[in-house]
């Protein structure tokens, strides 16, 4: 069944807590922000959530009806466009605020799966220069972890 997202952006994952609920995230194109999107009756509608400038999301997973992840990461057009900056957006709150942080790559991450609420795992490639500069793909995961708030 097809169903309008209402955006226009590009739309890479997606992930629903429940029957009912569940978020996508995608691209910053054209809008100039990553879409974040969320429903609360299965997708019949979907909300359109706050996020950050010229990100590009391409996953999100939930530990819970309220703590989620989305990752992605920065085009800025270096060389063939290849070279981006990792980024993890987080919520407590079920999507209602998104906290950005780096994450000390610079390549995208293109998937995030969370065992608990404090840690998980993230992958993704990206691209390095290597012998008379050939382009050659890199693939990497890393673990995250969140410090509890005192």
């Amino acid at each position: 069944v097809q169903q309008s997202s209402g955006t226009a952006n590009w739309l890479n994952g997606a992930y629903f807590t429940d029957a009912n609920n569940g978020f996508v995230v995608g691209s910053s194109y054209p809008s100039g922000s990553a879409a974040i999107l969320r429903t609360t009756n299965g997708g019949a509608t979907w909300t359109s959530q706050s996020s950050v400038e010229w990100q590009d999301l391409y996953a999100v997973a939930f530990t819970d009806s309220c703590t989620g992840i989305a990752v992605g990461g920065f085009n800025i057009g270096h060389n063939m466009g290849t070279t981006t900056s990792g980024c993890i957006l987080r919520t407590t709150n079920a999507g209602v605020t998104w906290s950005y942080q780096k994450s000390g790559l610079f390549e995208s991450l293109k998937a995030v799966k969370f065992t608990d609420p404090d840690n998980g795992w993230a992958v993704g490639f990206g691209f390095a220069e290597g012998i008379e500069d050939e382009v050659v793909s890199v693939a990497y995961r890393f673990r995250i972890s969140f410090d509890k708030p005192d």
